[in-house]
């Protein structure tokens, strides 16, 4: 039976190193099956990012596959074998690709157009019998945004994440 997994916290907490902790763990008890790391990270546009992003690549070892899913993660899963295991890092990094391509513009409402991708994903997931663990960002602790946008983010991310949360087995 698939297991969904979400983790969650704050900006720099540690989430996804502890993400990887469990991969690893799952990887020590079933090392021949399929392991991928499933990002929707668009290129990083300044420093501070690019160092982010490749201390999370040299993280990775080797038998785990990068696959850059971009806003349609539920469609990569054709690639993925059954009973594989898949760490998504990050919710966050999803809905702000979507709102980067214009998608708040094209669509009356952006989360649900994200509610509905990683739902159909969630259910794919469990066809496949993958282990899943989402990583996220957890936004509703930290200062309300001065910005529309950002405050636009914060209550998009709090409704993704309880979504999340109802359908992983373990939060």
């Amino acid at each position: 039976m698939a297991r969904i997994i979400m983790v969650i916290g704050g900006i720099s907490s540690g989430k996804s190193k502890f993400a990887e902790e469990q991969i690893f763990n799952w990887h020590k008890q079933s090392p021949m099956s399929g392991y991928y790391y499933f990002t929707p990270a668009a290129e990083p546009e300044d420093e501070e990012m690019k160092e982010k992003v490749a201390l999370h690549q040299k993280r990775r070892p080797d038998w785990m596959i990068t696959s850059e899913c971009g806003v349609n993660p539920e469609r990569m899963l054709d690639k993925v074998p059954d009973n594989s295991f898949i760490l998504f890092d990050s919710i966050g990094t999803l809905l702000s690709r979507f709102m980067m391509e214009d998608r708040v513009e094209q669509e009356l409402n952006v989360c649900e157009s994200v509610k509905a991708e990683l739902l159909a994903f969630c259910s794919k997931v469990r066809r496949k019998n993958i282990d899943l663990i989402f990583v996220s960002e957890e936004v509703g602790m930290e200062l309300v945004s001065l910005s529309e946008s950002g405050r636009y983010f914060q209550k998009r991310m709090g409704i993704l994440n309880q979504n999340l949360a109802a359908e992983a087995v373990e939060v």
